[in-house]
Formats: structure tokens, sequence, C-alpha cells
């Protein structure tokens, strides 16, 4: 099996010398049969973002150099657990190992491979942590009125790019204009959009209310002067029985035709 060797020593300490680190792991390599292909020695601070020798590592093994890693202990290889996490990730993707010499973690044998997986999800654990401490923080900047993200642009740039939306200019054409973020554009576009909408809705209820004015006009200018109309007879079909004539006494009824 072709094994790589990491090994780092920080620059702020002075007097370490890294063949400490490559001694124990060629040894260790000899050992259990691995041939040394590669050997990568950093002289840079942890805390540095920029390590050559770590990153042309990395290009080995994106490249398939070597079968498996070897480190002197896990602070030599990774800033961070997270960082460390992420790297054994990438190396379980690439089918290569990973061994810790110092803390005896083996990714070739299933104990190291759970060592790895519970540090992972401790990693994971500390990422919720910390997202849900930001979000608090940034409802709590929020609910006392402190603004929260990027700062705004300046007021004469956003009424430059509301002009030119207004006249119709595409959002990538006030991008490049004004030399601002997409996300800005669509900000200021949806504001604008929603006050048109503002204005259409208040135009709308004024009409309402002017149709209801005239409406009410109309009924209430009718004349309620005049005179009711009379009310219709009763007959006898409603119920109420009319007089009869007064009888003739001179009259017989079979002189009535």
């Amino acid at each position: 099996m072709r094994a790589a060797l990491y090994a780092r020593v920080s620059t702020v300490d002075k007097g370490q010398d890294p063949e400490v680190q490559l001694g124990d792991l060629r040894e260790y390599a000899g050992r259990r049969g691995y041939e040394v292909v590669s050997e990568f020695v950093e002289f840079a601070s942890g805390a540095r973002n920029g390590r050559p020798e770590y990153q042309r590592m990395f290009d080995a093994a994106r490249k398939r150099r070597f079968d498996v890693l070897l480190v002197w202990r896990y602070d030599r290889f990774a800033r961070s657990m997270q960082e460390l996490v992420n790297a054994l990730e990438e190396f379980r993707a690439l089918g290569i190992d990973f061994i810790s010499y110092r803390e005896n973690a083996d990714t070739t044998t299933a104990q190291g491979k759970l060592i790895f997986g519970i540090m992972a999800s401790l990693a994971e654990f500390e990422r919720a942590l910390i997202a849900e401490r930001v979000t608090a923080g940034m409802a709590r900047a929020k609910a006392q009125g402190k603004h929260v993200g990027r700062p705004r642009i300046p007021a004469q740039k956003e009424a430059a790019i509301r002009r030119d939306l207004l006249a119709g200019r595409s959002l990538r054409s006030a991008i490049k204009a004004h030399g601002v973020g997409s996300k800005t554009v669509q900000r200021i576009k949806a504001e604008l959009t929603d006050e048109a909408r503002g204005r259409a809705d208040k135009q709308w209820h004024a009409r309402l209310r002017l149709n209801a004015d005239r409406t009410g006009a109309c009924i209430g200018g009718s004349d309620s002067t005049a005179a009711p109309a009379p009310a219709p007879e009763e007959t006898a079909a409603d119920g109420v029985q009319e007089p009869l004539p007064p009888r003739d006494e001179g009259t017989r009824p079979e002189d009535v035709q």
C-alpha cells in the first residue's frame, strides 16, 4: 500500500524539528509494510489559511497518488475538528485511509471508522449550535431595531436605481450600471412592486367609496314630501260586505225582470 506522510511544525515555536514526526511515521509505515511514496513537510502556523504543502498533499490525493495518509497527531494536520472531519470525508470519497500516529486512530479498522463517525456527529452538532446562536442573535438585533446583514447602499445610489427601474431598465443592466449586487437590485424591484400594489389598492378603495357616495346621494335626493297613494277601497272580495240599497215597497219580486 502506498503511503504519504504529512508533518507540520509551527513557525511560532522555534527549535521544532519535523524529523521528530517523520521518524515515527517512517518507522510505523515500515512495520505496517507500507511504501512511503511522498512526504509533505509544512513550516507554518496552524492558524494560517494558506498552507502550500497541505494543498499539495490534497492535490496528490485527488490524483490517487497514495492510498493512506499518515500524520503524527490531529493538531499537526487540521486546525479544528470541523476541518478534520471535512478532510476525512474527502478522503473517504477518494478511497484513501487516514492514520493518526499518537491517537492510534486508523480508518483501515472498524474501531477507527467508528471513532471518526463519532467525531463527524460531534462536528455536525457543533455546527447546529452555532447556527442556532446566530439565528437567535439576529432575531434579537431585529427586535431592538438594529440593521442585520450588509449595510445598505447610499440613498442617492438607491434613488438612481429606482429611477432606472421605473424607466423600464432591466435588472442586469441596472446591476452593471451601478456596480451593486443582484440581491440589492432585486430588493429595490420588489419594493417598487409592493408600492405599486399599495397605490392600486388605495385607488380601488377610493373608487368604491366614491360610487357608494354617489349611490347614497341619488337615494337621499328623491322627493319624500309627495302625498301617499290613496288606499284601495274595500270590497266584498276583501271580506267586507257592501250595504244593500233601500228596498222599494211598491215593487214586487215578480216585476223585476
